[in-house]
């Protein structure tokens, strides 16, 4: 099953700008191109919303579709958005559209000239003047180790269990310290233990417990791999190829020496991104497949920016791909611009459902846990994942991710393929966008120890 990544594609690519999404000899297009990975083609831009009224502090989500000259669906979330009244309503960077205040907004998606909006009514909620009855504390993760941090969040219900909207919650420790939280709800670990984080609203309250962990010592590893999993690769980078892994055998690829690579000093895998390198192409691709059903897979790895990177201007700076269902469906990026942050994120394209793109077929999914998830630039980060996929025509796959050993996200509800989707290979092809300018100067990405495991539940 292994294959060869031809430069003569990688060369038609570049001249012509299309690429087929079902070519998997070819380097897989990015999810922020348009239709065949050409940006050029897209003529229209469309905004429809969730939900056309929504009350002062509820949400919806904004959804933008871009089309080609022909009408066709360009395969594109990319796009900025606005509010023309942010007074009324905000809309963030992802698409997410926030009542402010009672009124109406246009919101807006913008690609290059082209904008499409959607209306927006924003409506004072009906409050309930029924006394408080009962909080409930819920943490985005019950255990932390120290100096990590989580979000908790508080739902207040009456006496007939409704849940009220508006009320004032005031956020306190069992024990500060062993972890503080703030007025928003942000808990932070300051010492091992155990205690209670605790919202009151009325008089009333309710809590949640929460657990310590030391700090682990200096230089060791904390892994948050499932139990019953079986390896299905481990590399160091002590050879350009090695575990059955293969390569383009590109200039681009070699075996660096770092001596402050945390797992596996001193050699690491190294890609540069020569100055003049065009958007929508990796300098090099490497790749493994393996044989079996693996519907949960584990994922860990080092990586690290070089100090001078330059975020692609469609904030795509990819590092792995894996396949499932013969395509290429998820991948890790770290989004961002320019000399902007970049933040760990999960996409997924040409799923069945769960995305929140494309009528649920794509997703940008950046961390939602409470810690931003953010890649330092010459810095190394120890990046985990699991994924699971589906069972055969349910949406109950997931993906969860932890930065230096902190979880910061989680979505689920997803189905990558109509069938029971299993894993079966990865690459390790870091695609520099699929829009906007060139790299202007060598540029690196580096990569200490891949381990990966599966099982097959």
């Amino acid at each position: 099953m292994s294959r060869t990544h031809s430069n003569a594609v990688a060369i038609a690519v570049a001249i012509m700008g299309v690429l087929s999404c079902s070519d998997k000899n070819a380097v897989a297009p990015d999810i922020a191109s348009g239709v065949g990975g050409i940006d050029a083609v897209i003529s229209s831009v469309s905004v429809s919303v969730a939900s056309s009224s929504i009350a002062v502090g509820d949400s919806t989500r904004a959804t933008a579709t871009l089309r080609d000259r022909r009408g066709r669906v360009a395969t594109n979330g990319t796009v900025a958005w606005s509010s023309s009244n942010s007074a009324v309503a905000t809309v963030s960077s992802s698409g997410l559209v926030r009542g402010v205040s009672a009124g109406t907004a246009s919101i807006i998606a913008t690609r290059g000239s082209l904008s499409g909006s959607a209306l927006v009514a924003v409506t004072q909620p009906v409050v309930s003047t029924a006394p408080v009855a009962s909080v409930s504390v819920a943490l985005a993760s019950n255990s932390l180790i120290v100096g990590g941090s989580t979000q908790a969040t508080a739902t207040t219900r009456d006496a007939s269990n409704n849940a009220l909207t508006g009320r004032a919650v005031t956020w306190s420790s069992g024990s500060a310290a062993i972890a503080t939280v703030s007025g928003s709800g942000l808990v932070t670990a300051v010492a091992p233990g155990t205690t209670n984080i605790i919202a009151s609203s009325e008089g009333v309250s309710g809590s949640a417990s929460l657990t310590v962990s030391a700090a682990p010592p200096p230089g060791s590893i904390v892994s948050n791999e499932p139990s019953g999993m079986s390896v299905l690769t481990e590399r160091p980078f002590n050879a350009l190829n090695e575990d059955g892994w293969t390569n383009t055998g590109s200039s681009n690829y070699k075996i660096a020496a770092d001596a402050t690579a945390p797992k596996s000093p001193s050699n690491v895998g190294q890609i540069k991104f020569p100055a003049g390198f065009g958007s929508g192409n990796a300098p090099a691709v490497l790749e493994k497949v393996w044989s079996g059903t693996q519907k949960t897979l584990y994922v860990s790895f080092w990586v690290k920016f070089s100090s001078n990177w330059i975020g692609n201007d469609a904030g795509v700076n990819k590092i792995f791909h894996f396949w499932i269902g013969g395509s290429n469906r998820l991948v890790l990026n770290a989004r961002g611009v320019g000399t902007g942050k970049l933040l760990t994120e999960v996409e997924l394209q040409g799923i069945t459902a769960g995305g929140n793109y494309d009528a649920g077929t794509t997703a940008l999914f950046t961390a939602n846990l409470g810690p931003s998830g953010e890649l330092v630039r010459n810095q190394w980060l120890h990046w985990e994942a699991v994924f699971v996929g589906n069972s055969s025509g349910t949406a109950n796959g997931s993906v969860d991710w932890w930065v230096n050993g902190t979880k910061v996200g989680h979505y689920g509800g997803l189905q990558f393929v109509p069938g029971a989707g299993y894993w079966e290979e990865m690459e390790w092809s870091p695609t520099y966008g699929g829009a906007g300018g060139v790299v202007p100067a060598d540029q690196y990405q580096w990569i200490d120890h891949i381990y990966v495991s599966g099982k097959a539940n």
